[in-house]
């Protein structure tokens, strides 16, 4: 693994370059960006894909305030051992696998994701596809991402609290250019994504406790990276500790 957290004082560039180096990741299953800008996340997203025939799983994290997610991409054709079906008796199989150190079992299924550029550019509309209720179902926090992400590409660094304002007045053009009836994003979600909620002046103050919980999903994912064992997330997790909720979204990727 490539554990990397990267952090500058505004306007400060980041010396992100080894990080786009094919050679740096030779031999990484995976690699873990986390703290620094979107345009620094695309790049080394895109190098990771350049790394052998099927690239390097890669992760984008990031907690502020009262929220936390991450994005992840496993390549084209990420090949997995899904996880079993509830009472079929492969726990108890698979378990004794790992007690008689027994090589993994060989990949079923085939998942397949999208680098993060690809899925800045995907309409809010598209989360809604091929799930069971649509557009209804998807967690509001994955619009405050993309809405923020917007901004970020806009003016090159993240939203402030003191951006509020305008990132609440362009709710409603940004759900008519996503193809959203008016009203789905709900400004309420935007504050917390950004950091009213906490009191963040600053919007980068995180909660340790909701780091803590992200982390140990986040944890988990990179484990079904390396191993190939267990459905992995696709291709993003939000959570927010005002509905202490965490959830998966798809954003960007083929039905």
């Amino acid at each position: 693994f490539c554990f990397v957290e990267c952090r500058s004082d505004p306007g400060v560039a980041l010396p992100s370059a080894p990080l786009m180096d094919v050679e740096f990741r030779a031999g990484v299953d995976a690699v873990l960006y986390s703290g620094a800008s979107l345009s620094d996340a695309i790049e080394i997203n895109a190098s990771c894909r350049r790394v052998g025939p099927g690239g390097v799983a890669f992760f984008h994290a990031h907690c502020r305030a009262s929220t936390a997610h991450f994005f992840v991409d496993l390549g084209d054709a990420f090949e997995h051992a899904p996880d079993a079906a509830p009472g079929s008796g492969s726990e108890v199989k698979e378990k004794e696998k790992e007690e008689t150190d027994a090589p993994p079992p060989a990949p079923t299924a085939v998942a397949s994701y999208v680098p993060l550029r690809d899925a800045l550019a995907a309409k809010w509309s598209s989360m809604g596809n091929g799930r069971e209720g649509g557009l209804r179902r998807v967690n509001k926090a994955a619009g405050a991402f993309l809405l923020c992400a917007a901004f970020e590409t806009r003016t090159g660094r993240r939203p402030l609290a003191a951006d509020l304002p305008e990132l609440l007045d362009g709710i409603a053009d940004a759900e008519r250019d996503n193809g959203v009836k008016p009203g789905w994003l709900p400004p309420s979600v935007v504050e917390e994504h950004v950091g009213r909620e906490l009191g963040a002046g600053s919007g980068h103050s995180a909660s340790p406790a909701v780091a803590a919980i992200v982390g140990g999903v986040l944890g988990q994912e990179l484990l079904r990276a390396a191993t190939r064992k267990g459905t992995p997330v696709r291709n993003a997790f939000f959570f927010s500790a005002a509905t202490s909720q965490g959830a998966v979204e798809c954003i960007g990727c083929a039905d």
